[in-house]
Protein backbone atom coordinates (compact mmCIF):
# COMPACT_ATOMS: atom_id res chain seq x y z
CA UNK A 1 0.00 0.00 0.00
CA UNK A 2 2.71 2.25 0.97
CA UNK A 3 4.72 1.23 -2.43
CA UNK A 4 1.29 2.87 -4.22
CA UNK A 5 1.10 5.74 -2.26
CA UNK A 6 4.86 6.46 -4.20
CA UNK A 7 3.82 5.79 -7.14
CA UNK A 8 1.01 7.83 -7.24
CA UNK A 9 2.90 11.20 -5.53
CA UNK A 10 5.66 10.44 -8.03
CA UNK A 11 3.00 10.29 -11.31
CA UNK A 12 1.42 13.31 -9.64
CA UNK A 13 4.99 15.26 -9.51
CA UNK A 14 5.79 14.10 -12.59
CA UNK A 15 2.51 15.68 -14.32
CA UNK A 16 2.84 18.92 -12.42
CA UNK A 17 6.44 18.86 -13.72
CA UNK A 18 6.05 18.23 -17.11
CA UNK A 19 3.33 20.48 -17.76
CA UNK A 20 1.53 20.29 -21.08
CA UNK A 21 4.63 17.45 -22.25
CA UNK A 22 2.69 14.26 -23.08
CA UNK A 23 4.36 10.81 -23.96
CA UNK A 24 3.15 8.36 -26.28
CA UNK A 25 3.32 6.49 -29.50
CA UNK A 26 3.36 8.28 -32.42
CA UNK A 27 3.75 7.02 -35.89
CA UNK A 28 6.91 8.97 -37.75
CA UNK A 29 8.70 8.09 -41.05
CA UNK A 30 10.56 4.88 -39.48
CA UNK A 31 7.74 3.57 -38.09
CA UNK A 32 5.49 3.81 -34.45
CA UNK A 33 8.07 5.37 -31.53
CA UNK A 34 7.65 6.69 -28.42
CA UNK A 35 7.45 10.51 -28.64
CA UNK A 36 7.65 13.55 -26.11
CA UNK A 37 4.41 16.15 -27.94
CA UNK A 38 3.84 19.45 -27.17
CA UNK A 39 0.97 21.93 -28.06
CA UNK A 40 2.48 25.32 -28.81
CA UNK A 41 -0.91 27.70 -28.63
CA UNK A 42 -0.51 30.63 -31.39
CA UNK A 43 2.53 29.84 -32.61
CA UNK A 44 2.68 28.40 -36.64
CA UNK A 45 5.13 26.06 -37.68
CA UNK A 46 7.80 28.46 -39.20
CA UNK A 47 8.12 29.97 -35.41
CA UNK A 48 8.56 26.69 -33.81
CA UNK A 49 11.16 25.42 -36.17
CA UNK A 50 13.24 28.68 -35.82
CA UNK A 51 13.19 28.70 -32.24
CA UNK A 52 14.21 24.94 -32.55
CA UNK A 53 17.39 25.82 -34.56
CA UNK A 54 18.18 28.59 -32.53
CA UNK A 55 17.94 26.29 -29.20
CA UNK A 56 19.42 22.92 -30.78
CA UNK A 57 22.06 24.88 -32.17
CA UNK A 58 24.52 24.03 -29.56
CA UNK A 59 23.76 20.50 -29.29
CA UNK A 60 24.52 19.52 -33.36
CA UNK A 61 23.60 20.12 -36.72
CA UNK A 62 19.65 20.29 -37.54
CA UNK A 63 18.63 18.48 -40.91
CA UNK A 64 15.72 18.64 -42.41
CA UNK A 65 14.01 15.81 -44.37
CA UNK A 66 11.62 17.78 -46.73
CA UNK A 67 9.95 13.92 -48.04
CA UNK A 68 9.06 13.17 -45.21
CA UNK A 69 8.48 16.82 -43.60
CA UNK A 70 10.38 16.27 -40.46
CA UNK A 71 13.40 17.44 -39.26
CA UNK A 72 16.41 15.18 -37.54
CA UNK A 73 19.70 15.62 -35.41
CA UNK A 74 21.84 12.15 -36.28
CA UNK A 75 24.77 12.86 -33.15
CA UNK A 76 23.14 15.29 -31.56
CA UNK A 77 25.84 15.55 -28.51
CA UNK A 78 22.95 15.73 -25.61
CA UNK A 79 25.28 14.46 -22.76
CA UNK A 80 22.97 15.25 -19.94
CA UNK A 81 20.10 13.65 -21.60
CA UNK A 82 22.13 10.16 -22.91
CA UNK A 83 25.87 10.01 -22.64
CA UNK A 84 25.97 8.02 -26.26
CA UNK A 85 27.37 9.73 -28.65
CA UNK A 86 24.88 8.54 -31.07
CA UNK A 87 21.87 10.01 -29.71
CA UNK A 88 19.41 11.00 -32.61
CA UNK A 89 15.99 12.92 -32.47
CA UNK A 90 13.71 13.11 -34.98
CA UNK A 91 10.82 16.08 -34.83
CA UNK A 92 7.35 15.69 -36.44
CA UNK A 93 5.20 18.88 -36.41
CA UNK A 94 1.26 18.59 -36.73
CA UNK A 95 -0.71 22.03 -37.88
CA UNK A 96 -3.66 22.76 -36.68
CA UNK A 97 -5.75 26.19 -36.21
CA UNK A 98 -4.11 28.41 -34.41
CA UNK A 99 -1.61 25.74 -32.83
CA UNK A 100 1.48 23.37 -33.75
CA UNK A 101 2.17 20.04 -31.74
CA UNK A 102 5.88 19.41 -32.13
CA UNK A 103 7.00 15.49 -31.43
CA UNK A 104 10.20 14.79 -30.28
CA UNK A 105 11.80 11.31 -30.57
CA UNK A 106 14.80 10.29 -29.12
CA UNK A 107 16.93 7.26 -30.19
CA UNK A 108 19.85 7.02 -28.34
CA UNK A 109 20.91 3.48 -30.54
CA UNK A 110 19.27 1.16 -28.02
CA UNK A 111 16.15 2.12 -28.60
CA UNK A 112 13.92 4.97 -28.45
CA UNK A 113 13.64 6.60 -24.87
CA UNK A 114 10.46 6.31 -22.76
CA UNK A 115 9.75 6.81 -19.28
CA UNK A 116 9.26 3.26 -18.37
CA UNK A 117 12.92 1.79 -20.05
CA UNK A 118 14.41 5.26 -19.68
CA UNK A 119 13.00 6.65 -16.45
CA UNK A 120 16.10 9.28 -15.72
CA UNK A 121 16.87 9.66 -19.14
CA UNK A 122 13.24 10.45 -19.73
CA UNK A 123 13.27 12.82 -16.90
CA UNK A 124 16.18 15.09 -18.23
CA UNK A 125 14.13 15.34 -21.98
CA UNK A 126 11.12 16.73 -19.89
CA UNK A 127 13.60 19.58 -18.95
CA UNK A 128 15.15 19.64 -21.71
CA UNK A 129 11.83 20.11 -23.64
CA UNK A 130 10.16 22.33 -21.25
CA UNK A 131 12.90 24.47 -22.00
CA UNK A 132 12.31 25.08 -25.58
CA UNK A 133 8.58 24.77 -24.94
CA UNK A 134 8.93 28.57 -22.59
CA UNK A 135 11.10 29.76 -25.94
CA UNK A 136 8.47 29.21 -28.02
CA UNK A 137 5.80 30.52 -25.84
CA UNK A 138 8.43 33.48 -25.47
CA UNK A 139 8.75 34.17 -29.22
CA UNK A 140 4.57 34.05 -29.06
CA UNK A 141 4.06 36.78 -26.60
CA UNK A 142 6.74 38.88 -27.78
CA UNK A 143 4.79 39.32 -31.19
CA UNK A 144 2.26 39.96 -28.21
CA UNK A 145 3.79 42.51 -26.46
CA UNK A 146 5.13 44.12 -30.29
CA UNK A 147 1.52 44.45 -31.06
CA UNK A 148 0.76 45.76 -27.60
CA UNK A 149 3.15 48.42 -27.64
CA UNK A 150 2.08 49.25 -31.13
CA UNK A 151 -1.38 49.74 -29.90
CA UNK A 152 0.24 51.96 -26.95
CA UNK A 153 2.34 54.25 -29.69
CA UNK A 154 -0.80 54.46 -31.59
CA UNK A 155 -2.89 55.81 -28.48
CA UNK A 156 0.20 58.04 -27.20
CA UNK A 157 0.18 59.78 -30.70
CA UNK A 158 -3.46 60.15 -31.03
CA UNK A 159 -3.50 61.93 -27.43
CA UNK A 160 -0.52 63.77 -28.40
CA UNK A 161 -2.74 65.39 -31.68
CA UNK A 162 -5.56 65.72 -28.99
CA UNK A 163 -3.04 68.01 -26.65
CA UNK A 164 -2.06 69.95 -29.74
CA UNK A 165 -5.80 70.69 -30.88
CA UNK A 166 -6.60 71.54 -27.30
CA UNK A 167 -3.46 73.90 -27.33
CA UNK A 168 -5.01 75.24 -30.62
CA UNK A 169 -8.14 75.64 -29.13
CA UNK A 170 -6.87 77.84 -25.78
CA UNK A 171 -4.91 79.77 -28.58
CA UNK A 172 -7.89 80.88 -30.41
CA UNK A 173 -9.95 81.59 -27.73
CA UNK A 174 -7.24 83.47 -26.14
CA UNK A 175 -7.20 85.04 -29.24
CA UNK A 176 -11.02 85.82 -29.85
CA UNK A 177 -11.01 87.02 -26.09
CA UNK A 178 -8.82 89.61 -27.28
CA UNK A 179 -10.28 90.59 -29.81
CA UNK A 180 -13.53 91.21 -27.83
CA UNK A 181 -11.83 92.87 -25.38
CA UNK A 182 -10.44 95.42 -27.80
CA UNK A 183 -13.80 95.41 -29.64
CA UNK A 184 -15.43 96.70 -26.37
CA UNK A 185 -12.81 99.13 -25.76
CA UNK A 186 -13.21 100.06 -29.00
CA UNK A 187 -16.84 100.06 -28.78
CA UNK A 188 -16.29 102.56 -25.97
CA UNK A 189 -13.96 104.94 -27.92
CA UNK A 190 -16.94 104.48 -31.18
CA UNK A 191 -19.50 105.97 -28.41
CA UNK A 192 -17.42 108.82 -27.13
CA UNK A 193 -16.64 110.02 -30.78
CA UNK A 194 -20.36 109.68 -31.42
CA UNK A 195 -21.04 111.75 -28.65
CA UNK A 196 -18.06 114.40 -29.60
CA UNK A 197 -19.27 114.06 -33.45
CA UNK A 198 -22.88 115.26 -32.52
CA UNK A 199 -21.80 117.96 -30.32
CA UNK A 200 -19.89 119.39 -32.85
CA UNK A 201 -22.52 118.36 -35.32
CA UNK A 202 -24.90 120.83 -33.06
CA UNK A 203 -22.36 123.12 -32.69
CA UNK A 204 -22.21 123.49 -36.75
CA UNK A 205 -25.80 123.30 -37.24
CA UNK A 206 -25.59 126.19 -35.39
CA UNK A 207 -23.67 128.00 -37.32
CA UNK A 208 -25.01 127.21 -40.61
CA UNK A 209 -27.99 128.73 -39.08
CA UNK A 210 -26.26 132.05 -38.32
CA UNK A 211 -24.66 132.19 -41.89
CA UNK A 212 -28.06 131.52 -43.65
CA UNK A 213 -29.71 133.90 -41.37
CA UNK A 214 -26.62 136.58 -41.96
CA UNK A 215 -27.58 135.90 -45.57
CA UNK A 216 -30.77 136.11 -45.45
CA UNK A 217 -30.56 139.72 -43.94
CA UNK A 218 -28.24 140.71 -46.37
CA UNK A 219 -30.73 143.73 -48.44
CA UNK A 220 -33.38 144.07 -45.93
CA UNK A 221 -34.24 147.63 -45.10
CA UNK A 222 -34.35 148.32 -41.65
CA UNK A 223 -37.41 149.33 -39.82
Amino acid sequence: MQKLLIILLAACFTITLNGQITEGKIIMSLGEFNAYSMAHDGADRKRIEKVWKDYAKDYGKVKHEKKDKEYYMEEANIKFISSFDALKVFIKYEENKNQTVTHFFFDDGSGYINSEDYPEESERIYSFLEDYQNLVAKSVVSDEVEDQEKALKKLTKNLSKLEDKHKDYTNDIDKAEKKIREAEDNIEKNLTEQDDLRYEIESQKKVVQKVIDRMNSIGRKKD
